[in-house]
């Protein structure tokens, strides 16, 4: 994810900078930082409340009629929408003494109609910090029950697969029955995160 903080250099000022990751602020003030409100690390990592924020990063939209001639109520179309948010390039600061911006641009690319059988989800789940493992693991968890809830609803979807790679690389294999493939859309929404 994508950390902004604004650091006081060289200034009269009561040395006091602010941070501000995963939706909260923190005041910080040398190497000490506090949040500004209630709301603080503890509350970012609530299943209840973060669980609901990583979800939100992917969706999936699906069409499907019931086929007479072959009985089976068939997956025809897949609309998948992914968030990939974007940190700043190697230019990951600005110093001056103007006002700064933050600027968070939004992109969406949608690539072209793929048929197909087979889907195959791969990811990372990151173990470096906690709060980076509970993302990933609950983007994972709704990726994987969101399949399970098309195998549960056409006939047409054969198998949702998990397999544990080595390391957290963790792959989720969807299979369509082949004789009716199923219509892909991804759609990927990029953000892109700048100070100016």
């Amino acid at each position: 994810m994508v950390n902004v903080a604004f650091r006081p250099s060289y200034t009269f000022w009561e040395e006091q900078g602010y941070t501000w990751q995963y939706g909260y602020i923190n005041v910080t003030k040398n190497e000490k930082e506090i949040p500004l409100t209630e709301f603080a690390m503890d509350d970012v990592l609530a299943d209840d409340k973060f669980s609901t924020f990583a979800e939100s990063f992917v969706t999936f939209e699906d069409k499907g009629d019931f086929n007479v001639s072959s009985g089976k109520k068939e997956l025809s179309s897949l609309k998948i929408d992914m968030v990939n948010i974007i940190p700043p390039g190697s230019n990951s600061f600005i110093s001056g003494n103007n006002p700064t911006n933050l600027g968070i641009l939004a992109d969406v690319r949608e690539a072209e109609p793929v048929t197909t059988h087979h889907l195959e989800f791969n990811y990372t789940n990151s173990t470096d910090m906690p709060v980076m493992s509970a993302f990933s693991t609950h983007l994972a968890d709704k990726i994987r029950s969101e399949l399970k809830t098309l195998a549960k609803n056409y006939d047409t979807v054969q198998s949702v697969t998990e397999k544990r790679g080595m390391n957290g690389h963790d792959t989720t294999t969807f299979n369509i029955d082949e004789a009716c493939p199923v219509e892909v859309i991804i759609r990927q929404v990029n953000i892109s995160v700048s100070v100016s």
